[in-house]
């Protein structure tokens, strides 16, 4: 290894640099990203990201910023003194973020609705909301419908809690520039939750998305040696042998300091979803029983030697990855345990790692793919419909409210605890205590998303005295659940 990471202090901030002179990549990272975001506030740490970019224009240096699952960084590309006067400025907009105006806010809300239109408005939980629910990284990726509600002083509350000296870091691909002078304002580490699994076994999930999805939870010094290990036996499988898929794609998140979700996502076309799901599931239990083939290993070798730049630099992602996990209190690898680890790793000690990661195997397929109890048993999977209704005994609730359905039979019941709904003969219950959010759509609907990451925009409009029907379910659930959604 030719580089060394420096380390260091910047007005109490950590430093990781390099000793490389030229242009200069610096970024300042802040400990807070989607997972950390309560359901009611998702969306928040991205747009406090863009008013802070707004405040800090114009601007000529290559810059930008990212909100990410763990952390919103600012970066800067060109001249130590360019990327420095940057970094300086988004410091000090962060102290007087007070200043920030209605009207500054209303366009950065336009600008993110353009970003991303379907985040913007719907509510859509993702392979981490079907493990952890409506919580910590499960929060992840379901949408950020609040963003329409969120007002100034929610803003100036988040960013006086994150944004602070105690909660960032700097990277640099050079020297620590000499211009630079990035104050934070004093606050302390924030307190973080924890990721806790809800489905606890091997776990068919029926799904909005497409396609199918593999996930498992993988130790972290394994973490990227089991997905270059199975995307390679994956596409030998099940597009090469098979004809199923085009590619296979994996994304990576910690749940915590020692583990990782590692998701798998295939692309068959809709005919061939169930094909895939069975060739994929049965693939990872064949190679988790029988091991890695020598060439999926020797790929797995070549790329992480990539990745690692063959140990002649000190790649950007490691930079990125000791101020993010140090911010988080996770320890980080340096590059020649990384590397070490690489070198002594076997087929049979990979395949042991997956062996031992099974037990967490979820596995989203389409629901329009029709996915049934019993092709998840074949593959000795449980079965979770993710259907926020859920199946209760029979019952009608003397003394409460009913509603009946403009076009059909169906029978709505309001209680203090439950929604219930009765269709012919089977009863479903939506339990009240379990909303986390409850987002009040002008159209006429109200969307409710359930600590399980289970959703529903439920249109009032088809039942009799809608209007009615609507005021009373939001005077129902839990008042700190309610926000303003978007119209769908």
């Amino acid at each position: 290894m030719t580089q060394k990471v420096h380390k260091g202090l910047h007005h109490g901030i950590p430093t990781y640099s390099l000793d490389d002179g030229g242009p200069c990549n610096g970024k300042l990272h802040v400990g807070v990203g989607m997972r950390d975001e309560p359901a009611v506030l998702a969306g928040i740490t991205h747009l406090v990201e863009h008013l802070l970019l707004r405040m800090v224009q114009p601007q000529t240096v290559l810059h930008g910023g990212t909100t990410g699952t763990e952390s919103v960084e600012f970066w800067a590309s060109g001249e130590p003194e360019d990327v420095a006067a940057f970094l300086n400025a988004i410091a000090a907009a962060v102290c007087r973020f007070q200043d920030v105006s209605g009207e500054d806010i209303g366009r950065e809300k336009a600008v993110i609705q353009a970003e991303d239109p379907n985040k913007f408005r719907a509510v859509s939980s993702g392979l981490y909301g079907y493990r952890f629910g409506a919580a910590d990284l499960g929060n992840a990726h379901f949408g950020a419908p609040a963003t329409e509600s969120l007002g100034m002083s929610e803003l100036l509350s988040w960013a006086r809690q994150w944004f602070v000296a105690e909660n960032a870091a700097l990277t640099f691909t050079g020297e620590v520039p000499a211009a630079l002078d990035v104050s934070m304002p004093p606050g302390s580490i924030p307190e973080r939750s924890v990721a806790v699994p809800l489905i606890t076994e091997p776990t068919l999930v029926v799904s909005r998305k497409d396609g199918v999805a593999l996930s498992l939870l993988v130790p972290d010094a394994d973490a990227e040696l089991l997905a270059e290990a199975l995307r390679y036996e994956l596409c030998a499988r099940l597009r090469h042998d098979y004809g199923l898929v085009y590619s296979v794609v994996d994304f990576q998140a910690p749940m915590d300091a020692d583990t990782v979700q590692l998701d798998l996502i295939l692309d068959p076309t809709s005919s061939n979803i169930p094909a895939a799901f069975d060739a994929g599931t049965a693939a990872l239990h064949d190679i988790a029983s029988t091991g890695f083939s020598v060439e999926a290993l020797d790929y797995t070798r070549k790329a992480r030697a990539s990745d690692l730049e063959y140990g002649r630099s000190v790649p950007d992602w490691h930079l990125d990855r000791l101020a993010v996990r140090g911010l988080r209190g996770w320890s980080t690898p340096g590059l020649k345990a990384v590397t070490r680890h690489t070198d002594s790793t076997t087929a049979v000690s990979l395949a042991a790692s997956l062996a031992a990661s099974v037990e967490s195997l979820m596995v989203a397929v389409a629901g329009y793919a029709k996915p049934r109890r019993k092709h998840a048993a074949a593959q000795g999977l449980a079965f979770e419909s993710f259907l926020i209704w859920r199946d209760t005994a029979p019952a009608v609730p003397n003394g409460h409210r009913a509603w009946q359905a403009k076009d059909s039979e169906a029978v709505l019941w309001l209680t203090p605890d439950r929604l219930l709904k009765r269709s012919g003969k089977k009863t479903k219950a939506i339990e009240l205590a379990d909303i986390a959010v409850a987002g009040d759509r002008s159209c006429g609907c109200v969307c409710l998303l359930d600590r399980h990451g289970r959703s529903l925009d439920f249109h009032v409009t088809e039942w009799r005295k809608g209007k009615e029907l609507r005021s009373s379910l939001l005077a129902a659930v839990p008042e700190d659940t309610v926000r303003v959604f978007p119209a769908d």
